[in-house]
This record gives C-alpha cells, sequence and structure tokens, in this order.
C-alpha cells in the first residue's frame, strides 16, 4: 500500500501521524516502534488486527507449505513481533495493555 493511497482514507497530522509498516519485516516493526516512542514516549495500547488472506486457495490440497508460511506470517507472526517490539516500554512504564485478533487462516 502507497503512502499517497493511505493519506486519501485517513487524516493524517502532526498529531496523528501515519505510518505504513509491512509487520513481517521485523526492522519496519522496530522502525514503527521507534517512532511511536519517539513522538510519544510510551505505549499505552497495542491492537495487533492484520489479516491478509495473501492469496486464495480453493482447497487445501492445492496449498502448500509455501502458501501456508505465508499465511502464517502476516496473520499470526505479527503479533509475536509487534508484541515483542513494544512489551519492553510498556513494562519499564509499568503498564500497558495488548490485544491480538488474528484472521481465519484458510
Amino acid at each position: 500500500m502507497k503512502n499517497d493511497a493511505v493519506k486519501h482514507v485517513f487524516l493524517e497530522d502532526k498529531e496523528r501521524p501515519i505510518h505504513v509498516t509491512d509487520v513481517r519485516d521485523d526492522k519496519q516493526v522496530l522502525a514503527l516502534r521507534d517512532a511511536v516512542l519517539k513522538k510519544h514516549g510510551r505505549c499505552d495500547v497495542l491492537v495487533n488486527n492484520v489479516g491478509h488472506w495473501v492469496s486464495k486457495v480453493n482447497d487445501f490440497l492445492d496449498g502448500g507449505p509455501q502458501h501456508w508460511d505465508a499465511l502464517h506470517r502476516v496473520n499470526l507472526w505479527h503479533m509475536f513481533t509487534m508484541s515483542h517490539a513494544f512489551l519492553p516500554s510498556m513494562i519499564k512504564n509499568k503498564g500497558g495493555a495488548v490485544q491480538s485478533r488474528y484472521a481465519k487462516l484458510e
């Protein structure tokens, strides 16, 4: 997703910056964490809510390990990478909440 497309959908200003992040990329996740902590000094609530089909497979037998790995990375693994990135600052600040939701893995 392009930053320009996101800016047309959501209101962005100095108080509410938009950070387009591929949650499958550890470096981008850490860059997001660093930007949030630099701007706000803390993260009180983290909502892990990403889901994507990656590609549609009509039948389980049409898929395979490569397809399952792609689904796993975007629909489940992001909960671990995002939580791992933000939890230390929450613990340091003695508070915070994490809510994780996952997409149906088909």
